[in-house]
C-alpha cells in the first residue's frame, strides 16, 4: 500500500482533518453523461437518446424558470459534450428543433444550464497525448465561443467517466484557465483514504517543470464508488422490460416523502464526510438520463425545491428533524458546478480552511487492460494527428500570406479568390477536427466500445484522412516555405497538377496493416511525404520518367531525418530538385516480405515550416525485362541480401571476441552492432558509446486472459485466480534474412515454431495456436543525425479469437545484462527503475505497487518507456513507441515487459 500511504502522509502533513461543520448544504447537481459512442455510434446515440433529452430538458427547465419562487432557485443542469450540441444546432432541423435551440441558448445565458468541461467529447486521460487532449478541448471550446459566446465559456473541468487521471489532467485544465476540475475514477482504497482524511478536495499540481501557480488547480473527487451516479433509488426512469416494475425507483408521494428525504440526507451526510466546509455536491443523473426530464424533476422537486402550491419540500421545512439526527443544520438546493464552487468560498474564508497539495499522478494506474488493445486503431489515430498538424500549418501559412499581402501563387481560374479558398479550407478543417476529436473519447481510442462502434471510429479516421490529404494537396507548393533554397519554390508536389491533382501520403514508415508493432514508430512531430500521382502504388516511376516527392516539416525548427517510402521497384535514383544532385539512397525489401521495397534516402535537412522536393527516377532506359544494365554510381544502392536458406554470413563489424562468442551474423550502424543466431534470434548488442558488448534478453511472454477484460488486465475483482504467464519456447530456432547497405541494415528473424514450456503449469488451458508471430525485424540506420535507435518491428499477422475463449496477452521481455549497467551499478536488481513520458508530456516514474498484480501495474506508453539501473542512472535503455502498448518493469530483474497485443476474453 505504498502509494496510498505516501499520499495520505502528504495529506496529513499539509492539513489535519477538521471538526464536523455545524451546517450541511446539499448541492444536488442534475446532469447526464452522454458518451459519443459505446453501445451505439455517435449518430445512433444522437437520434435515439440525446436529441430527445434536449427537448425534454428544455421543456422541464423552462417551466421551472418561469414558475420559480423567490425563496429557492429554479431547477439547474450541467451539460458537457459539445459534439452533440454541434450536431443538434448544425444538423437537419425543423421548426420544433429551432424553438428548442432558442430556449436552450436562453437557459445557458440565464445560468440555468451550465456548460462544463466543453471538450468536443470527454477524452481518455491515460493513453492520449497532450496534443490530442488539447485538440479535443480546442475543437469543443471553439465551437462554443462561435455559437454561444463568452456566456458558455466552461470554467470547470468534468471528467467523471475516464479510466484514470494522469499528471497531465490538472496541467491541461490549469493552463487552460479553468477554476477547478471534478474527477471520479481512481483506486477504491485511495479514495477511501482521501475520504477518511477529509481530503476529497485538494490542490493538484500535475507538472514537475511548471511552477505551482501555472500547473496547480483545485480538484474535487466524487465521493463513494458509484461516482457520478445518483444515490440509489433517486434516479426515476421507466424500465424497458415488461417483467420489471414500471419505474426504476419508487415515485415520491406524500406517504413516502419523509422516508425518502431521510434516506437522501443520510446519503449526503455520508458523502460530506470527505470534505471540510459543510457543503456536498451530490450528482443527480448518470449515463443518458433525463429522457423524461419532467418526470425526473417532479420527483426530486419534492425533496429539493420549494413549491408552495404542491407538496412542501421536506428537508428545508424540517431543519429541527435533521438537527436532532445529525447535530447540524441541513439545507438543500439545485446547483450547477458554478453554484457549488461559489458557495464553498465563504466557509473556506471564514473558517480558514486549507487543502492538501497532491503532486504528479498518484492515481495511476486505474484500469490497465485497454492500454494495449486495438494497437492499429491507436496507431492510425497518431498518424491522422500528423496529417492534421501539417494541414493546419499549410492553411495557416496561406491565411497569413494572404493577410500580409504576400504572393500566394493561387490560380484557380477566373474570378477565384484566395479568401474564398481559405473559407472553404477552414470549413474542411473543422470537419476533420470534429472526426478526430471524437476518436479521443474514452471508449473510442481505448477500443472498449462495441465492435460496430469501433468500426465507426475507423470510418471517421478515414474520412478525416481524406479531407486532410485534399487540403494539403491544395496548399503545398503555394504556402509551405522552401527554406530559402534556390529553385525549390514553385516546384512543390502537386503544384503542376492544379487543384484536381491527387496526392498520396506516407508517414515516413512502412504503411502495412500487418506492421503495427514497431518498437520505434516515430512521433506526432514527424514529417509527411507527399507524392504527385494518380497511381495507387508508391515511388514507381515508369522507364525514363520520374515521380515527385515533397517532404514537409510542420515544426518551427529544422528537422533532419532519413526519409523512407514504399516502392514497387529497386532500380531507382533520388534527385534533389533544388540542386539537381543525387541523394544517397538505398532500397531493401519490405519487412513483411510482400514483394515491395522500402526506399530510404537522406538524411534530409528539412527547413522550419518548410519543404524539400525530390524526384525518384529510373536512371536508364531499356526494353529488356530479363536483364538490366549496371546501375550508375549515383543511383539508389541495392541492399545485399543473405538468408539462412543460402550461405551463412560472417560478422561484418565489431570486436573479434564478441563476434566469435555470439553470432552467426551481425548487422551494424555507427552506434550499434546487433548479433544474432539461428538458435536464439537476437543474441547481443555492441554499444559503441560505452564500448561494451551486451547480452540482450528478448523473449515472447504469454498471459492467459483470466482476470482480464477489455478494460482491465489481471484484476482480482474480475477473477480471483490468474497466473503471471510464461516465456514461450522457440521450436527449431529462427530463419533469418539479412539486408546490408550503407544507410540501413536489417535482419528479419522468423521463429519456426512456438510452444509452452514443458514444465509450465497450464492451469488456464492456454494455447499458442492463435499466436501468429510472423517475424521480428531489427533495423539499424547509419546516416549521421538519424542514427539514434535500434528499430524492432513485430509482424504479428492476423490474429483471430479462435478457440481462446479466455483471451490472452502477448508481451515481449527486453533487458540488457549487467555488462551494460556495470557491476557496481547492478549489485541489486532492485536498483532498476522504469519511467515514461506521461501523455507524451513529462517524465513519470513507473512505480510498482505490491498490492497490484503484474497486469494492474502496467502503465501506458504512448511515446515510449525508459529503464535505468543503479544510483547514478548514467546508463539507460529507451524503448520508443507509439500508441497501442503498455509496459512494466518486473521487480527484482532487468526485464522491461512491453505488451504487443491483447485479445480480451469473449463475452
Amino acid at each position: 500500500m505504498e502509494k496510498m500511504l505516501s499520499l495520505v502522509a502528504l495529506v496529513c502533513l499539509v492539513s489535519m482533518t477538521t471538526a464536523t461543520p455545524s451546517t450541511l448544504t446539499i448541492h444536488t447537481m442534475p446532469h447526464t453523461h452522454c458518451d459519443t459512442g459505446y453501445k451505439k455510434t455517435f449518430e445512433g446515440y444522437f437520434k435515439t437518446e440525446v436529441r430527445p433529452i434536449f427537448f425534454s430538458l428544455v421543456q422541464a427547465l423552462a417551466t421551472s424558470a418561469s414558475s420559480a419562487s423567490n425563496e429557492q432557485p429554479p431547477r439547474r443542469f450541467i451539460w458537457s459534450e459539445t459534439a452533440f450540441l454541434k450536431r443538434w444546432f448544425e444538423g437537419p432541423t425543423d421548426h420544433e428543433d429551432k424553438v428548442a435551440q432558442t430556449s436552450f441558448k436562453r437557459l445557458v445565458a440565464e445560468g440555468t444550464i451550465e456548460i462544463v468541461d466543453g471538450g468536443f467529447t470527454q477524452h481518455d486521460d491515460a493513453i492520449t497525448t497532450f496534443a490530442q487532449q488539447v485538440q479535443n478541448m480546442r475543437v469543443g471550446h471553439q465551437w462554443l465561443m462561435q455559437n454561444f459566446g463568452d456566456i458558455a465559456k466552461p470554467r470547470y473541468g468534468w471528467h467523471p467517466d475516464s479510466f484514470g487521471a494522469t499528471s497531465v489532467t490538472p496541467t491541461l485544465y490549469a493552463l487552460s484557465g479553468f477554476d477547478a476540475v471534478v474527477h471520479d475514477r481512481m483506486d477504491n482504497d485511495i479514495k477511501d483514504d482521501l475520504t477518511s482524511s477529509q481530503s476529497l478536495e485538494f490542490m493538484w499540481q500535475g507538472s514537475s517543470s511548471l511552477d505551482f501557480a501555472r500547473s496547480a488547480i483545485p480538484t474535487h473527487i466524487m465521493p463513494t464508488h458509484s461516482g457520478y451516479s445518483s444515490p440509489k433509488c433517486f434516479d426515476w426512469r421507466e424500465n424497458k422490460s415488461p417483467d420489471l416494475p414500471t419505474y426504476t425507483c419508487d415515485r415520491v408521494t406524500e406517504d413516502n416523502l419523509a422516508d425518502m428525504s431521510d434516506q437522501y440526507v443520510a446519503e449526503a451526510v455520508d458523502r460530506a464526510s470527505g470534505f471540510r466546509h459543510g457543503m456536498v455536491l451530490v450528482p443527480f443523473g448518470q449515463d443518458f438520463r433525463f429522457l423524461n426530464a419532467t418526470f425526473q424533476f417532479e420527483n426530486m422537486d419534492q425533496i429539493v425545491e420549494f413549491k408552495p402550491d404542491q407538496i412542501v419540500e421536506f428537508i428545508n421545512a424540517n431543519t429541527d428533524r435533521y438537527r436532532e439526527l445529525y447535530d447540524r443544520d441541513v439545507s438543500i438546493r439545485y446547483s450547477t458546478m458554478h453554484d457549488y464552487f461559489s458557495a464553498i468560498q465563504q466557509p473556506i474564508k471564514e473558517q480558514g480552511i486549507t487543502f492538501p497539495i497532491v503532486k504528479g499522478s498518484p492515481f495511476m494506474p486505474y484500469w490497465s487492460g485497454y492500454y494495449a488493445g486495438y494497437p492499429n486503431l491507436k496507431r492510425e489515430y497518431s498518424e491522422v494527428m500528423v496529417l492534421l498538424r501539417h494541414a493546419e500549418a499549410a492553411v495557416s501559412s496561406l491565411a497569413f500570406a494572404a493577410h500580409a499581402g504576400l504572393p500566394t501563387a493561387f490560380t484557380f481560374g477566373s474570378g477565384a479568390h484566395v479568401d474564398r479558398f481559405i473559407t472553404q479550407a477552414m470549413e474542411q478543417l473543422d470537419a476533420a477536427n470534429a472526426h478526430i476529436a471524437l476518436v479521443s473519447h474514452h471508449d473510442a481510442i481505448p477500443g472498449t466500445g462495441y465492435s460496430f462502434f469501433t468500426r465507426d471510429t475507423y470510418r471517421r479516421m478515414t474520412q478525416a484522412r481524406t479531407i486532410l490529404i485534399e487540403l494539403i494537396e491544395a496548399t503545398v507548393g503555394r504556402t509551405i516555405g522552401d527554406g530559402g533554397r534556390e529553385g525549390a519554390g514553385g516546384s512543390g508536389g502537386g503544384s503542376g497538377g492544379g487543384p484536381t491533382a491527387r496526392l498520396e501520403i506516407a508517414l515516413a514508415a512502412v504503411p502495412s496493416a500487418r506492421v503495427p508493432f514497431g518498437m520505434y514508430g516515430g512521433d506526432e512531430d514527424r514529417p509527411v511525404v507527399m507524392r504527385e500521382s494518380v497511381e495507387s502504388t508508391w515511388a514507381c516511376p515508369p522507364m525514363s520518367e520520374s515521380v515527385r516527392l515533397t517532404v514537409l516539416n510542420s515544426l518551427p525548427w529544422t528537422d533532419t531525418r532519413l526519409v523512407e517510402v514504399p516502392s514497387c521497384r529497386d532500380d531507382v535514383a533520388v534527385i534533389d530538385v533544388a540542386t539537381g544532385e543525387p541523394v544517397a539512397a538505398q532500397t531493401d525489401r519490405s519487412v513483411t516480405d510482400d514483394g515491395k521495397y522500402i526506399l530510404s534516402f537522406g538524411p534530409v535537412e528539412l527547413p522550419p515550416m518548410g519543404r524539400r522536393d525530390f524526384d525518384v527516377v529510373v536512371p536508364f532506359e531499356t526494353t529488356n525485362t530479363d536483364q538490366f544494365p549496371d546501375m550508375p554510381s549515383w543511383a539508389a544502392q541495392r541492399s545485399v541480401e543473405m538468408s539462412s536458406t543460402g550461405s551463412k554470413i560472417q560478422p561484418n563489424a565489431g570486436p573479434t571476441e564478441a563476434a566469435n562468442k555470439y553470432s552467426v551474423g551481425s548487422i551494424s550502424s555507427d552506434e550499434y552492432i546487433v548479433y544474432f543466431s539461428a538458435d536464439h534470434g537476437i543474441e547481443a548488442v555492441w554499444v559503441e558509446s560505452v564500448h561494451a558488448n551486451v547480452t540482450m534478453k528478448h523473449a515472447f511472454h504469454l498471459y492467459s486472459g483470466s482476470g482480464s477484460n477489455a478494460y482491465k488486465f489481471q484484476d482480482p475483482g474480475l477473477h480471483a485466480e490468474y497466473d503471471n504467464g510464461t516465456d514461450l519456447d522457440i521450436v527449431g530456432g529462427f530463419d533469418w534474412f539479412v539486408e546490408e547497405g550503407e544507410l540501413v541494415q536489417s535482419v528479419r528473424l522468423t521463429p519456426k515454431g512456438l510452444t509452452l514450456p514443458a514444465d509450465y503449469d497450464n492451469a488456464f488451458n492456454m494455447s499458442v495456436d492463435d499466436i501468429n508471430i510472423q517475424s521480428v525485424t531489427v533495423r539499424l540506420v547509419s546516416s549521421g543525425d538519424a542514427a539514434s535507435y535500434i528499430e524492432m518491428v513485430y509482424d504479428i499477422g492476423t490474429i483471430e479469437r479462435g478457440t481462446m475463449q479466455t483471451g490472452y496477452i502477448l508481451a515481449v521481455h527486453l533487458g540488457p545484462d549487467s555488462s551494460f549497467w556495470g557491476e557496481d551499478e547492478l549489485d541489486q536488481p532492485s536498483k532498476c527503475t522504469a519511467g515514461y513520458l506521461e501523455n507524451g508530456y513529462e517524465p513519470t516514474e513507473s512505480t510498482w505497487l505490491n498490492r497490484y498484480s503484474v497486469g494492474q501495474n502496467h502503465r501506458p506508453m504512448p511515446t515510449g518507456a525508459i529503464m535505468s539501473c543503479g544510483a547514478s542512472s548514467s546508463r539507460s535503455m529507451h524503448v520508443l513507441g507509439t500508441h497501442g502498448r503498455s509496459h512494466v518493469l518486473i521487480p527484482g530483474s532487468t526485464d522491461l515487459e512491453v505488451v504487443l497485443h491483447r485479445r480480451a476474453p469473449m463475452e
